[in-house]
């Protein structure tokens, strides 16, 4: 999963403002919902991912269907990102970080041996900078409403411009003041003509770590390397010395 992929996946709030009104206000509350997120401390939120590949040729037609599972977490406190699938476990902490490849047996790390070399990591790879973007990432040329769902408020982003009915639904719980889910229905066409259509559902959003998050973090105590050596023994590991 590319870093642009996994920022469409991690974009949650915990407050949603009360607004309703004209395209460029539903837009404007999306936006400053969107910046919110910056400033929480810490979150996680279950992923499940449905994949649909058309592809077609002049005699045949295939359809493969991809589904993943998944839990993502982050603390900026705790200095701690983690995503765990079935095919994949990613984890940075301030002892460094590791990428494991289930599939494939690979594990991609690198060590911290200071607190500057974790500074140095951060400052090249958070994402904070996308928050002021969002409006030309998701809400170009798009129309946005909101409406009341029950309960719930709903938000909708269309994009009429869009040959596959491209949109994100939004639900949110004022009662609670939690996010209850987003919903992505994004559609690629690669160059070759094949036909991808993404079905994105980020849900279950809390500011608790993940169990096997916390088993994890235990394991691995205050040595990353040791960790790595004992219980990926028969895995390739494959130190990136930062890159």
């Amino acid at each position: 999963m590319n870093k642009k992929y996994l920022l469409l996946l991690i974009l949650l709030v915990l407050n949603l403002p009360l607004l309703a009104g004209n395209n460029e206000k539903a837009k404007d509350a999306l936006i400053a919902l969107f910046n919110s997120f910056a400033s929480a401390d810490s979150y996680s939120y279950s992923i499940q991912t449905s994949t649909k590949i058309n592809r077609v040729s002049i005699d045949t037609f295939k359809n493969d269907l991809i589904q993943t599972n998944a839990i993502y977490y982050f603390s900026k406190s705790k200095h701690v990102s983690y995503y765990s699938s079935k095919d994949r476990i990613f984890l940075s902490c301030k002892l460094g970080y590791f990428n494991c490849d289930e599939q494939k047996k690979l594990i991609s790390y690198c060590l911290f041996d200071d607190d500057s070399a974790y500074q140095n990591y951060i400052k090249h790879n958070q994402d904070s900078d996308a928050f002021s973007n969002m409006d030309s990432v998701f809400l170009n040329q798009s129309e946005v409403t909101l409406k009341n769902k029950g309960l719930l408020n709903y938000y909708k982003v269309n994009y009429p411009k869009s040959l596959h009915g491209d949109y994100i639904k939004i639900l949110y719980n004022p009662r609670r003041q939690m996010l209850e889910s987003i919903n992505y229905f994004i559609t690629q066409q690669t160059e070759s003509g094949v036909i991808v259509k993404h079905n994105v559902v980020l849900n279950h959003y809390s500011i608790h770590e993940p169990i096997a998050l916390q088993a994890l973090l235990l394991s691995i105590g205050g040595d990353l390397k040791t960790f790595l050596n004992q219980h990926y023994s028969d895995y390739t590991l494959v130190n990136t010395n930062g890159l």
